[in-house]
């Protein structure tokens, strides 16, 4: 993790001098770590929106042509695959008739 060079060859580093590279490792690792759980929080009790529940029923009997089309522009291989796996593990037909009734 380089900073920017200054002329002498040295690095220089946006953290005060007396902070070193570990804590501002464990700073960056804490961060993450409370965005991930704020995400899950705030996303509790949420299901699939529309575009990815289409995705998501798509992603039954998808072959590898499917994987690598775009959907709505963007290259979402590994979300297909992600909920290729999980409809092959056969808990589809739950999934599905929670999610048809909130959508639906």
């Amino acid at each position: 993790m380089a900073g920017a060079s200054t002329q002498r060859g040295q690095t220089q580093s946006w953290a005060p001098a007396r902070v070193g590279r570990t804590e501002v490792r464990l700073v960056l690792l804490a961060a993450m770590v409370a965005s991930a759980a704020l995400g899950l929080w705030f996303s509790r009790n949420t299901t699939f929106s529309v575009d990815e529940f289409r995705v998501f029923i798509d992603s039954a009997h998808v072959d590898l042509h499917e994987l690598l089309e775009p959907f709505n522009g963007h290259l979402i291989l590994t979300t297909r695959l992600l909920y290729a796996a999980f409809c092959s593990l056969g808990a589809v037909d739950q999934c599905v008739a929670v999610a048809s009734r909130v959508v639906g």
